[in-house]
């Protein structure tokens, strides 16, 4: 099934759907393909109809032209879906049919005029992250669920586009970004390899591309089609040819574009370019940007972007403001450059270094950086997407702690911030100065928090301090945040962070939990420095344990997250979370049922299960002794590990015992 836009008027659309219908009977046959375009609540907005006769043994393709007047556009904005639903029949009845979700709408690249979604220009530079898919404890398989989670908070978070790094995100993803409005892009997997010696490997390679343009060309999210080996200069032209030729084939109608970098985008003669010069040829896209530039070399891979949250707010903070110059830059670009992705949105692991990647706007926790603070406040106050939060907003990127700075920085997307500290009104601050383009600066207060004023003269009084930002437009306040100062820890707050997606009972899915140290009014203690233990009752578990220091797990700038994976049967879960010395924390869940039944072998699964407790024993050999000491002292090092998680659950029990 293809749906194709070739053409929009208005709210007047010409659509082509081209439907492969195959007859694997040994006699021929008369069907008839029936094409039913839907509205998003299923009511139908025309038919066509065509007979086909199908000789034994064949498989032809059924093009149909529809008409659509007065329809429901699709747009990053106003991301509206339809559905093509297909019936194929014959004089018995219906044989096949299938439903095709997809969005009416038509991209234009007109050189220095810029991008355009349904002859409208965009309105607003493409400003987004690179995504990896994987996810800690878990690796890239993750659940549909986990998947969707990810779309939604980078576009909460201020992304309109996200570029797939570098290999065909997961479908659901894609699901994601067509119900949000996530500009986003697909690529040949492959990267700085190319197999010069083996044919085979070219081959395959136009294969990928084949079945790549086949696999996402329905979703109406899809912005780009890297067809090409991703920082490879050893590929040939004749490869970039062949894919770009290949991808036009599959896809023979407008809003296909196929990109690599310049040099790459030159030799191929492909439709669009990375890092191109403003007054090239192409368009344009910055495909990474924020990273290289920061990395001492590629051995060390030491940056000032790469931060981890346990670094605290110092580094946090200024792996923000070196976001924010850069966005500066990129804004600042005329429309002939479409915008740019960070590298990288999200941490990751990334094989070929020991050290994960630290730089994304979100940690491999999904936990968001000041970073993410500040691509979201790039947001116009009265955007709205439908399924996405957006708004005015302000944001304090300051702690308030013993070792905070004295600028105090707030990303907002308002016209001023009010501030008060200590019980007065300090001042309203409008955005810095020196950033020329971008949207929305953050706003510094200098010189503002010293901590000496806490102890000199609040020390009987921290109970009530607290920082007031107050987002102003138009004279009005329009939204505020509160940030109190953290005294004494007491305990923990629990809480299920799964982006408005519940827990589906089919033994992948599962959700991040959120124990937060606080003191006795609930403020969190980013300081803190303790380990979390996680203990569940019900259908479900906590994926990984102390051998991938999974559970327990170290708190990072006051918050630890672990995973709950629902088990294969729905009920009430119960999780408890607890620390040394602190009030434990407990919250209750429901997972559900899933929607279809589930496809897995119940005998594959406990032999598996059993497998993995059977012990097996070898004889010891001259030539396998030093291995088996290996493998002995690994054992000693996990008994060891164990031991400290049993302690754990001993001090689990006498802090149940003495609450």
């Amino acid at each position: 099934m293809f749906v194709a836009v070739k053409d929009v008027n208005g709210n007047d659309a010409d659509i082509e759907v081209r439907t492969e219908v195959a007859n694997e009977s040994a006699v021929a046959r008369t069907v008839t393909v029936r094409t039913i375009l839907e509205d998003f609540a299923g009511k139908e907005v025309l038919r066509q109809e065509t007979r086909v006769e199908l000789p034994a043994g064949s498989a032809r393709s059924v093009a149909q032209a529809l008409a659509a007047k007065g329809v429901h556009l699709w747009s990053p904005d106003d991301p509206y879906l339809h559905f093509v639903r297909t019936v194929v029949t014959d004089e018995s009845g219906v044989t096949d049919s299938l439903r095709t979700r997809f969005g009416i709408r038509l991209f234009e690249m007109r050189g220095q005029a810029g991008f355009f979604v349904n002859k409208k220009f965009i309105g607003h530079k493409l400003s987004g992250v690179n995504r990896h898919q994987d996810y800690v404890y878990v690796g890239n398989a993750l659940p549909n669920s986990g998947q969707w989670r990810d779309a939604k908070l980078l576009r909460e978070g201020g992304s309109t586009v996200v570029r797939a790094a570098h290999y065909p995100m997961d479908p659901a993803f894609y699901d994601a970004c067509d119900e949000l409005g996530l500009l986003t892009t697909t690529a040949n997997p492959g990267w700085q390899f190319f197999n010069k010696d083996d044919p085979r490997f070219e081959k395959l390679i136009y294969e990928d591309t084949r079945n790549l343009v086949r696999r996402d060309r329905n979703h109406p999210s899809m912005l780009l089609w890297e067809t090409a080996l991703n920082e490879t200069p050893s590929q040939p032209a004749r490869l970039l040819k062949e894919m770009h030729r290949i991808a036009h084939e599959e896809f023979p109608f407008p809003g296909l574009f196929t990109v690599a970098d310049v040099d790459e985008a030159r030799a191929g003669g492909l439709d669009f370019a990375y890092h191109a010069p403003t007054n090239s040829e192409f368009n344009s896209f910055t495909r990474e940007y924020g990273d290289g530039g920061e990395v001492d070399n590629f051995y060390s891979q030491n940056a000032t972007t790469r931060v981890p949250r346990t670094w605290g707010e110092r580094a946090l903070l200024g792996q923000a403001m070196i976001r924010a110059r850069d966005l500066d830059g990129i804004f600042g670009t005329p429309p002939v450059r479409l915008g740019a992705a960070v590298w990288c949105g999200i941490d990751h692991q990334r094989g070929y270094h020991p050290d994960p990647f630290w730089g994304g706007l979100l940690d491999v926790y999904r936990m968001p950086r000041y970073a993410y603070q500040l691509f979201k406040s790039q947001y116009a106050p009265d955007y709205q997407v439908p399924g996405i939060k957006t708004g005015p907003m302000v944001y304090i990127a300051n702690e308030l702690t013993q070792i905070s700075p004295a600028d105090v920085v707030v990303f907002t997307n308002c016209e001023e911030v009010r501030l008060t500290w200590l019980g007065k009104v300090v001042g309203t601050g409008k955005p810095m100065a020196g950033s020329a383009h971008l949207p929305h600066p953050p706003v510094v207060f200098e010189n503002l928090f010293d901590y000496g004023e806490i102890h000199s003269h609040w020390r009987s009084r921290t109970g009530e301090i607290e920082m007031i930002a107050e987002g102003v437009i138009g004279g009005k306040v329009v939204t505020r945040e509160v940030k109190k100062y953290a005294e004494r820890t007491t305990g923990l707050k629990l809480e299920v962070d799964g982006a408005g997606l519940g827990l589906t009972a089919d033994g992948a899915d599962f959700i991040p939990l959120r124990a937060t140290v606080v003191d006795q009014k609930g403020v969190i203690k980013v300081l803190a420095n303790d380990y979390v233990h996680f203990a569940v009752e019900g259908p479900a578990e906590i994926i990984g344990g102390v051998d991938n220091q999974a559970n327990p797990v170290k708190v990072q700038f006051g918050t630890a997250s672990a995973l709950l994976r629902a088990a294969t049967k729905p009920g009430v879960i119960k999780v408890r979370a607890y620390a040394t010395g602190l009030e434990p924390a407990e919250i209750t869940l429901s997972s559900t049922a899933p929607v279809l039944p589930l496809a897995f072998s119940t005998e594959y699964a406990a032999a598996s299960q059993a497998t993995a407790t059977t012990a097996v024993t070898t004889p010891i050999t001259a030539g396998s002794a030093n291995a088996d000491v290996a493998k002995l002292q690994a054992e000693l090092r996990r008994l060891k590990l164990e031991l400290t998680s049993k302690e754990q659950d001993i001090m689990e029990l006498k802090s149940k015992a003495g609450h």
